[in-house]
């Protein structure tokens, strides 16, 4: 029995670690300025563009014009039929600056094969097929980077025509800007096989007009903010652009979960307590726990810590039921089995209860009070989240309060174990030395039935010879 106890207590102990970590993970989130600090983005127009904000912004409002978006490089071939064949060779395919990748094309690939046989490539680009409907295949490829660095350039190798620039069987394909050559539409007028051009996107912010970027995702213009652009303005509205506003401002609503998950395991942490230090005195039934010193300690610790206030910051600002949170009047009840005849109910006291909106006006009105109260880091004068924080790493240290309680309870188990080693060594020993005297007397046993037959015979023997002599007298 006192080993069952001290193995049902040893694994309470490990459930209490595991709600004080929780507890110290959540206290983790809310003991630096970092962990405080977020920001939230609005656009007056999110259609033409969105943006996020991460720590390190900065509260401002931007006057932003959007002129062009940023966009990849798009073309398309002349018409071909969907059997024709270009030969042999290799088109050498290229976006921007990237390294040219070689597509090897065979003597009886048509349009399509090749479309395929790009797309299987590491060429950064998407090859496509468009039918006209009626007997016209055209292949189209799109660079998969936007930005006016980012152009297609094709050329060929080892035509079979053994001509790689005539514009004739592989080299119809060839589309380079600076040689003239335009998917084999050179002597087209109109269709220069360039059907969208590599672009920047191009944007104005407070003033500084003209900034360009390769990418409609920017995050390099301001500081801790992520823009990115939606829409496109129309040909005619390139010039003027589309305007727009953007807020950067503190958000709270990060900090209130954090608040609120802290809460959280700090109430899951009491409730533990509460359904295993009860004490019903109508059925004389306890909680494992009850009068534990170990957990009575912990759970004072927390309470002072719930309570008491943080030196060197005003009346005011200076305790959690300032900022919305403090003990819960709604008293949690549980139900527990004592056995299957028992059942009794606890309360749960000592709570806590947030008020988000008390909390968000606190946040708002003076957030450099509340980052204080919990992030405050001046030795001897440790914000709220600081010194809790610190308080349960101390309890889970090893050479702490539970680590040192549950290595008394392993060292209790490790003498139960060895007693129990004794014990069945004792018994042991003595069913060897029981067996030894055992077959000793069974021996002498036998030794006696033997010595008591021959007596029986001999007596029997000394009858029958009494009754011949009685019969021959």
């Amino acid at each position: 029995r006192k080993e069952a106890a001290y193995n049902v207590k040893l694994s309470l102990y490990s459930s209490m670690e595991g709600y004080l970590d929780s507890l110290k993970i959540a206290s983790k989130k809310l003991d630096s300025i970092n962990d405080l600090t977020s920001f939230k983005s609005t656009s007056s127009d999110s259609d033409l563009l969105t943006a996020s904000a991460d720590k390190t912004a900065i509260s401002s409002t931007y006057n932003i014009t959007v002129h062009n978006l940023a966009e990849a490089h798009k073309i398309t071939s002349d018409k071909f039929s969907s059997s024709e064949t270009f030969g042999s060779g290799t088109l050498n395919i290229k976006l921007g600056t990237d390294t040219s990748v070689a597509v090897d094309v065979n003597v009886n690939d048509t349009i399509s094969d090749i479309a395929t046989s790009i797309n299987n490539s590491d060429a950064d680009l998407s090859a496509n097929v468009v039918f006209d409907g009626i007997d016209g295949y055209y292949l189209t490829l799109t660079g998969k980077e936007t930005g006016e660095a980012n152009k297609i350039s094709i050329t060929v190798s080892n035509d079979s025509d053994s001509n790689n620039t005539d514009n004739a069987g592989l080299s119809q394909l060839i589309f380079d800007e600076t040689a003239g050559k335009n998917f084999g539409l050179d002597d087209d007028p109109v269709n220069k096989g360039e059907t969208q051009a590599a672009r920047d996107a191009t944007i104005d912010i407070d003033g500084v007009t003209g900034i360009k970027r390769a990418n409609n995702l920017i995050t390099d213009i301001l500081k801790g903010v992520t823009i990115n652009l939606n829409q496109a303005p129309t040909a005619a509205e390139e010039a003027e652009g589309l305007s727009t506003t953007l807020t950067i401002e503190r958000s709270n609503t990060q900090v209130i979960s954090d608040v609120s998950g802290f809460v959280s395991a700090y109430n899951n942490f009491v409730d533990f307590l509460v359904k295993n230090q009860y004490y019903d005195d109508d059925n004389k039934a306890a909680g494992v726990l009850f009068g534990d010193s170990t957990a009575n300690r912990i759970g004072n610790q927390l309470k002072r810590q719930i309570t008491n206030t943080v030196p060197g910051l005003t009346s005011g600002s200076d305790r959690l039921s300032n900022f919305g949170i403090e003990g819960d009047d709604d008293v949690e009840k549980f139900t527990i089995n004592v056995n299957e005849a028992i059942s009794i109910t606890v309360d749960s006291d000592g709570r806590l209860e947030l008020d988000a909106d008390d909390l968000d006006t606190a946040l708002t009105n003076d957030f450099d009070g509340v980052a204080s109260f919990f992030t405050q880091a001046t030795s001897g004068s440790e914000g709220f989240a600081v010194r809790m924080t610190n308080s349960i790493t101390d309890m889970l240290a090893s050479g702490g309060l539970l680590h040192t309680r549950k290595e008394g309870i392993q060292d209790e188990l490790s003498d139960i174990a060895d007693e129990k080693t004794n014990v069945n060594d004792r018994l042991a020993r003595s069913e060897i030395r029981l067996m030894r005297m055992f077959n000793g007397l069974e021996s002498l046993l036998g030794q006696y039935q033997s010595t008591g037959d021959y007596l029986n015979a001999q007596l029997g023997a000394l009858s029958n010879l009494n009754s011949y002599i009685s019969k021959r007298a």
